[in-house]
């Protein structure tokens, strides 16, 4: 759970002995909804002493990097909350996006990204380029490039390739694929014997 305990119990407010219907359960449940991490919650009164509460946390989806800070945002974009660097450990797994207008575009981002479980895992940021197209970057520093136009078949193109080659795995630094029906690599130069790789790709 991400709600803060502390803050929960305080909006709470209620005590052991308050008369059950006193309860404004209008107003706990606007109040549970202004909180950062609930997206919905149920609130229900169960004659002679209960009151029930139901809650609904926001999914984060990834980290928006912006102007040095970030911040926790759903599958459609919204900030869920910020975070410090501190706290970005605890979202280590999530994709950290950025660039302009980058989070109005996560949903087509992910939509592609998601397809191969294998390959997801290790991307580690997207850019979202000049407002029109997305630098992919993987935990072992390869980046992609993805093009403006026909970006799903770009990344089906990709995948085929590292199914082939293994080329997400390799010592490749850069992968372009923003010319349709083409692929240029840029090789790691530490790495001698990838200059084979690259004739094999094209």
């Amino acid at each position: 759970s991400y709600v803060d305990i502390t803050e929960f119990i305080q909006i709470i407010d209620i005590k052991v002995g308050d008369p059950i219907l006193s309860v404004n359960l209008p107003d706990v449940k606007k109040r549970f909804e202004a909180m950062k991490w609930v997206e919905n919650s149920i609130i229900e009164r169960k004659l002679p002493n209960t009151i029930k509460i139901f809650i609904d946390e926001y999914k984060p989806k990834a980290v928006w990097h912006q102007q040095g800070e970030f911040f926790v945002i759903n599958a459609e974009g919204y900030i869920i909350n910020s975070v410090s660097e501190e706290q970005m450990l605890h979202f280590a797994d999530l994709i950290v996006i950025m660039g302009e207008n980058s989070k109005s575009h996560i949903a087509s981002l992910y939509s592609f990204i998601e397809q191969d479980r294998e390959v997801y895992k290790i991307i580690s940021f997207a850019e979202y380029i000049g407002n029109r197209r997305w630098n992919i970057g993987t935990i072992n520093n390869v980046l992609i490039k993805l093009p403006a136009a026909d970006v799903a078949d770009a990344w089906k193109y990709l995948l085929q390739l590292h199914a082939e080659l293994n080329i997400l795995y390799g010592y490749i630094k850069v992968i372009d694929l923003r010319i349709p029906d083409k692929v240029f690599i840029e090789l790691d130069t530490k790495y001698k014997r990838n200059r084979i790789l690259l004739r094999e790709v094209g």
